[in-house]
């Protein structure tokens, strides 16, 4: 069955999203960790991270702002 609402989800490949699904879609707000490291938190949209976000990666270094089709804008 689609995934609707809150819930947690870890992938097969070790990575993690906690947050709201749309018609098994992640979308809303969420977070998701990759298992080498790197975490966004923020808004997600039909399985993107788009909306406001933050992106941190492995070595520290954080994207913060604007995201579009997974990808940061400014």
């Amino acid at each position: 069955s689609e995934k609707d609402g809150f819930g947690e989800y870890k992938y097969a490949n070790g990575d993690t999203y906690i947050g709201e699904f749309l018609n098994g879609l992640k979308h809303g707000q969420g977070s998701y960790s990759w298992k080498e490291g790197e975490r966004y938190e923020g808004e997600w949209k039909e399985d993107l991270m788009e909306g406001k976000g933050k992106f941190s990666f492995a070595d520290g270094e954080v994207q913060e702002g604007d995201f579009k089709a997974n990808q940061f804008v400014n």
